[in-house]
Order: C-alpha cells, then structure tokens, then sequence
C-alpha cells in the first residue's frame, strides 16, 4: 500500500510516528472514498435525467453514507492546544519564531 502511494515500507515502518503513520493512511483513505464519490455522481448524472427522486446514494452504497462526524470534546481541544503550545515553544527556543 505504501509503495503504491509513493512511500517505501522501510520508511513507513522505522521513520514515521505512530501520528505520522496514522495520518496517512487516513489520507490514503480520503482518496479512495474522494475517488468512489466521484463514480457515484457520475453514475448518478447518467441515470437522474430518467428518474425523479433518484439520490447518489440509490446508485451505490458506502460503508461511509452513514457516519456522522462528531464534534471534539473539550479534553481533545485543550490536548490540541497543549500539543501546539509545545511546538511553538521549541521554534522559539531555536529562534524560529
């Protein structure tokens, strides 16, 4: 998977951070599902001219039409504040500000 989306495993496997690991293979993920949406609409296109109450969705469906994306919870905010105070920190401390 890795090879075929421009990473060699070896660099996969020792360099990156469990974060950095996790990172992209959601990124991989948005790009198969960006890619079947977009044969979905095609499809749809093709078939709505001969239907009246057709939606993308009566053409195929995803394991993903029904997740809903929830909002973060105030723990994971302040981690996310904690985590960019800290990077900022350390460009200061080297003079990166």
């Amino acid at each position: 998977m890795c090879v075929g989306n421009g990473m060699e495993p070896t660099y996969f496997k020792r360099e990156l951070t469990p974060y950095e690991a996790e990172a992209y293979l959601k990124g991989i993920e948005q790009r198969g599902r960006a890619a079947w949406e977009q044969t979905r609409m095609a499809a749809y296109c093709s078939l709505a001219p001969w239907s009246k109450d057709l939606k993308p969705s009566d053409v195929m469906k995803f394991a993903w039409d029904g997740e809903t994306k929830t909002e973060a919870t105030r723990e994971e905010i302040e981690d996310v504040r904690n985590w960019a105070t800290m990077i900022a920190d350390k460009f200061k401390k080297h003079g990166q500000e």
